[in-house]
């Protein structure tokens, strides 16, 4: 492996000779000294270059040294480089004896460095990615190799044993370049430039083996290559101090703005408030309006019976525990919203009332991303713990979830409010992840439009009524009537009033409907008696919001105006109205009784509260469904049906069987015990307009009635 002193001067004279012939190669030779034909014997080519590493090299070991702890990178790198580096120049100047041993062992430990020179401003992000740190180790293992062979095997051939190393090291090199920069997506110009410094340092130092070219081209290459890793390391050094004071002045900005706003932290939680929440959504899709993402809403749906039992102040401090749970364990997930825009992260924000949110980011995800949804609605289930305790109260949280997926043009606020819907949607339907559905929103356009509509049918009165009479089935006499309104919302969609009285509530005229349902009312009873026939009408109230503050005085009102006797008017409520309605409907309802309107029971199932109402005589007139009694199918509607029959015999109140549309119920209601009913076998329903002529044909098949 030695090489002859002869063979070393005639590389340098012609060195000189073509350093002479050459203006380009003398040109480079000055951008690190004076040059090599310049007769000064004191200081060589070689030794103004070791005093130039030098001088560069000490500053920029110390403020690598004074900027460790910020970049928490290490300062080993440019340290065992510059050893290296100054090993192979004073070799290839001042060492004789094993001249090339000296310098092949240097030239292999300062292309690994160059090799594994950080990438990444941070090293602690490289340390992450395993298959890079395996080339590292490899990069490392084929220089100590190579090393040792150099000293155990002195006799092997330079030439192909370097060709092959450094040919294995700058392959492994840019194999862990690919594989980082594809990572975290990285500006790789800088990190490229080094590495093929580093090949053309290699294939200097073959050519010199070679004997092709002098020692000082060697020298000129591994310049270049150290100058650009220094370079690298200060932009890195300059990049990160830069993005520290970044962070400095923006936590100083967000400290400030918290001051100036205190209200951007939940008080009960210490979480982002839900307006907070909405403006750094906002920011994240306005960064890019293409991100996928997921916003998330949730809420713990059983908490409502801890203010029950220990009061808002004391169950506070139980949320206070739930939402640190949850916090503790998203701090670190850095696929969901940091809502705190500093380097302290806050996953979860609160929402009005029970409701918390996180926004997973899927942008850059491979997997479903319902599953990706799903395993995060898991995790939180499972962090919170299996029972929280305040004092000897203790609860099982139990969680539901409303998922919103980000499409195109979708603003932070909408998407939030479209994983609340689907969160509503999936309590009523008892699920515990629920996706919000766009055809939700053509539904629910479609109610607006039904609400729109339905307003002006109101206001045009363009409504449907008709009467259904009640009939005593033996006798074929008149009990009495039951007004019934529709609403034609299309042209074979006719709706009664159980139908659509939500959206007449929804819509806000559900006022307007009652008066007029009234109106109405009053003005057929007044037709009917008219005629002759002095029964009573009654009106269905299918809802507790219909029985408004004005009704009794309306009421009065219309009974001044036609002279009619408040016995004759029957407000219908049903069962479950009765026994839900709010003190100020049991008022309204105990008025009406005053005024001497009667009060019936619609569904009655007999069950103790409704038979409190029959004991207070509150009620003076029962209606029973008879729609599934002539069912062999439903014997027990069939028991019911006739025990519901007796108890109003027996406590003597008018009941009414509706429901009666075939001739078949009607027998079997008879079998059981009743005498009046109402349904389609009698008379589907008469228009209003069509009274008079009706119930003169009515008594003319029944005279005697």
């Amino acid at each position: 492996m030695n090489i002859s002193a002869n063979a070393k001067m005639d590389n340098r004279r012609a060195f000189s000779l073509s350093v002479c012939n050459k203006p380009f190669v003398a040109l480079l030779m000055l951008l690190f000294s004076f040059p090599a034909a310049a007769k000064v014997n004191t200081f060589s080519f070689i030794e103004f270059n070791i005093a130039f590493l030098l001088g560069l090299s000490l500053p920029l070991l110390l403020l690598t040294s004074l900027a460790k702890k910020s970049m928490k990178a290490s300062w080993r790198y440019p340290v065992v480089l510059v050893i290296s580096l100054l090993t192979l120049l004073y070799a290839s100047n001042h060492v004789s004896d094993n001249q090339q041993l000296v310098i092949l062992a240097s030239s292999v430990v300062f292309l690994s460095i160059l090799s594994v020179w950080p990438i990444l401003t941070s090293a602690s992000e490289e340390y992450q990615i395993a298959s890079a740190n395996y080339i590292v180790g490899g990069i490392a293992l084929s220089a100590f190799g190579y090393i040792a062979t150099l000293f155990i095997y002195p006799k092997l051939d330079a030439y192909l044993v370097w060709l092959l190393v450094s040919g294995l090291i700058l392959l492994l090199a840019f194999s862990r370049l690919i594989i980082i920069t594809a990572k975290y997506k990285i500006s790789i110009a800088r990190n490229v430039a080094l590495w093929l410094l580093a090949c053309v340092f290699a294939t200097a130092l073959y050519l010199w083996l070679t004997v092709q070219v002098s020692i000082l081209w060697l020298v000129v290459s591994a310049m270049l290559a150290y100058l650009m890793a220094m370079l690298n390391t200060s932009w890195s050094i300059v990049k990160k101090i830069s993005q520290q004071r970044k962070e400095i002045e923006h936590q100083k900005q967000e400290n400030a703005y918290l001051v100036a706003k205190p209200s951007i932290y939940d008080p009960i939680t210490n979480l982002p408030s839900y307006a907070h929440a909405i403006e750094r959504f906002g920011e994240f899709l306005k960064d890019d309006e293409h991100k996928s993402c997921a916003a998330i809403v949730f809420k713990p749906i059983n908490f409502k019976k801890v203010n029950k039992v220990l009061g808002h102040q004391n169950s506070d401090l139980l949320l206070l525990q739930f939402a640190y749970c949850l916090q503790k364990h998203l701090e670190h997930d850095s696929s969901l919203l940091n809502f705190a825009q500093s380097s302290s992260a806050i996953r979860v924000a609160r929402l009005q009332s029970l409701n918390f949110l996180v926004v997973l980011d899927l942008t850059d995800e491979y997997h479903p991303e319902r599953s990706v949804i799903e395993s995060l609605c898991q995790q939180l289930v499972a962090v919170v713990p299996e029972a929280m305790s305040f004092k000897s109260f203790s609860l099982n949280f139990e969680l539901a979830f409303g998922v919103a997926l980000h499409e195109y043009g979708d603003s932070a606020e909408q998407l939030i409010a479209n994983a609340g819907d689907a969160l509503l949607m999936g309590e009523k339907q008892h699920q515990t992840i629920a996706y919000f559905d766009q055809e939700s929103i053509l539904y629910n356009e479609r109610q607006l439009l039904k609400m729109e509509r339905l307003k002006q049918d109101i206001e045009q009165e363009n409504l449907t009524w008709r009467i259904q009479p009640q009939v005593e089935l033996s006798s074929k006499a008149l009990k009495g009537f039951e007004l019934q309104v529709f609403w034609h919302y299309q042209r074979e969609q006719l709706l009664a009033l159980d139908e659509f009285v939500s959206i007449a509530e929804f819509s806000g005229e559900l006022y307007r409907l009652t008066r007029t349902m009234l109106k109405q009312a009053f003005h057929a009873l007044h037709r009917i008696h008219q005629a002759g026939v002095y029964q009573p009408i009654s009106v269905n109230l299918s809802s507790q919001e219909l029985l408004e503050p004005d009704l009794v005085d309306y009421i009065e009102q219309q009974l001044s105006n036609y002279s009619l006797s408040a016995k004759y008017f029957v407000i219908e409520l049903n069962e479950t109205v009765l026994l839900n309605a709010s003190e100020r409907a049991k008022l309204i309802i105990d008025q009406l009784r005053v005024l001497g309107v009667r009060i019936c029971i619609s569904d009655f199932s007999g069950s103790y509260e409704a038979l409190r109402y029959l004991r207070r005589l509150t009620v003076q007139q029962v209606k029973v469904n008879c729609h599934n009694i002539a069912s062999l199918e439903h014997k027990e509607d069939k028991a019911i049906a006739n025990a519901l029959v007796n108890l109003a015999q027996v406590m003597k109140l008018p009941l009414i069987g509706y429901g009666v549309d075939t001739a078949a119920t009607g027998k079997v209601f008879q079998e059981v015990g009743g005498r009046v009913l109402q349904g389609k076998m009698i008379e589907d329903g008469v228009e209003l307009d069509a009274i008079e002529p009706w119930l003169e044909s009515w008594q003319r098949q029944h005279p005697s009635r």
